[in-house]
């Protein structure tokens, strides 16, 4: 129930992103700048208290392939915000709909991963909701 519970209140909180990005009278530095310490210090204070002090210096031993993951996720970060920033909501959602079919194909390229029929219908069915949203917004400005 909690995990239920958790993952609920996060899909709300990222659906969100978008609403307050574009309120906020701050240009995107600004706002990847709050997001990341609303982000940043929680964590560091849980990380402190659930495994102590000791576990903050694994970050300095988390070698060149843990320093990819931080770059790919500011990069994404960065991309996710200024998206926002300059264009619709709805319209980087739309993108944003796509990364698991993304996915789903560097997995089937690079790993020759499977997938189940049921796991095939579904992304049809999301793949369907992606081409209603680009048709509607067909020759129509992007803000």
């Amino acid at each position: 129930m909690l995990g239920t519970t958790l993952v609920a209140l996060s899909a709300v909180l990222w659906s969100a992103a978008g609403l307050f990005t574009k309120a906020a009278a701050v240009d995107a530095w600004g706002v990847i700048f709050w997001r990341s310490v609303f982000s940043v210090v929680p964590i560091l204070l849980y990380v402190r208290w659930k495994d102590g002090p000791g576990q903050l210096a694994q970050l300095k031993r988390m070698g060149g392939a843990g320093w990819a993951v931080v770059l790919v996720g500011a990069a994404a970060t960065y991309c996710f915000i200024t998206a926002f920033k300059h264009n619709s909501i709805a319209n980087v959602a739309t993108v944003y709909a796509c990364t698991p079919f993304l996915a789903a194909a560097i997995g089937w390229l690079l790993f020759r991963e499977t997938t189940s029929r049921l796991t095939l219908f579904a992304a049809l069915a999301a793949l369907a909701g992606v081409l209603i949203m680009v048709w509607g917004s067909l020759g129509t400005p992007n803000i």
